[in-house]
């Protein structure tokens, strides 16, 4: 049981580690705090998921090893 938990931990921290964290907080407006997290942190323009707290609203999106879709340019 101890050993599940310890790799569970240790899988944990490289995840966050291996990730680009974005954070913006404020003591004044709820509205202003703010948590990007991308992975891996090597691809940054085309992230393989992200993870994204703004305000109470919760979005996770998975999009696979081929990465984020690039926007057209209009």
């Amino acid at each position: 049981m101890w050993t599940l938990l310890k790799w569970f931990l240790i899988g944990w921290i490289l995840l966050l580690i291996l990730s680009d964290i974005e954070l913006s907080t404020s003591i004044y407006r709820y509205q202003d705090n703010k948590v990007d997290i991308s992975f891996p942190r090597w691809e940054s323009k085309h992230p393989w998921a992200t993870f994204s707290w703004h305000a109470g609203e919760t979005q996770f999106h998975w999009y696979g090893l081929a990465g984020k879709p690039a926007t057209d340019p209009l």
